[in-house]
């Protein structure tokens, strides 16, 4: 398959480095998407002048913003927030997916030019495209403060099964200098924290190996958070 890619969050962290990976690599052509942009339908058409439909799709989009449900100066965790995490979290990823899949499988329909009811069961033993969804290990054990965050990417692991992480992004330098060198010494193996190549290497590998579906893949050294 000709990899035509989508990256989410692609102009930082594990986005950027699967981008520079894929581009690096030849593994595929690649388009990028991140803040500001305007994420819609037009991202995913196809015309004379393109290479075609985009047939895999790294999502890596998404923010945080830490928030008590009550502090203790008894202040309740702002609701415009929680739903910004959210919205930019869980339902960006959901649209992303709706799209592509949609036009995958039309394509793979005009592919074989035959109707859709024939090739129903062909289109689930030949694949026609990748999606690969980034959490977090938030999803599994949650913090202090990451109410919404943890919410978010809990939604991803239960809606689409996706690849978690805890690496050296953007994000993670919100955290004090002092915090991150704490929560990397409570890494297994290395103690350390991942390096954002690390995890586009297994998206990858993961995209390689069409046996590798419907699975949570943790990639973060052992770790699980007190």
């Amino acid at each position: 398959m000709n990899r035509i890619a989508l990256v989410t969050g692609g102009g930082s962290g594990l986005g950027r480095a699967t981008v520079e990976r894929f581009v690096r690599n030849g593994f595929a052509k690649v388009t990028l998407c991140d803040l500001p942009s305007n994420i819609g339908e037009r991202i995913f058409g196809k015309d004379d002048n393109d290479d075609g439909v985009v047939n895999t799709v790294v999502n890596c989009a998404g923010i945080v913003l830490a928030g008590k449900t009550i502090s203790s100066k008894g202040v309740v965790h702002d609701l415009d927030k929680f739903e910004k995490v959210l919205q930019i979290n869980t339902r960006t990823f959901n649209l992303i997916i709706r799209l592509t899949v949609e036009r995958m499988v039309k394509e793979a329909i005009q592919n074989k030019a035959v109707k859709a009811e024939v090739i129903a069961d062909d289109l689930n033993t030949t694949e026609n495209g990748v999606i690969i969804n980034t959490a977090s290990i938030a999803a599994y054990d949650g913090q202090i403060g990451q109410v919404a965050y943890a919410a978010s990417k809990a939604a991803i692991v239960v809606m689409t099964l996706p690849l978690a992480r805890l690496f050296q992004t953007p994000l993670l330098k919100v955290i004090p200098e002092k915090n991150q060198s704490k929560l990397a010494k409570q890494v297994p193996f290395p103690s350390r924290l991942g390096y954002p190549d690390e995890d586009a290497q297994l998206v990858e590998i993961i995209i390689s190996n069409s046996m590798i579906n419907g699975e949570v893949i943790r990639i973060d050294g052992g770790i699980r958070m007190p």
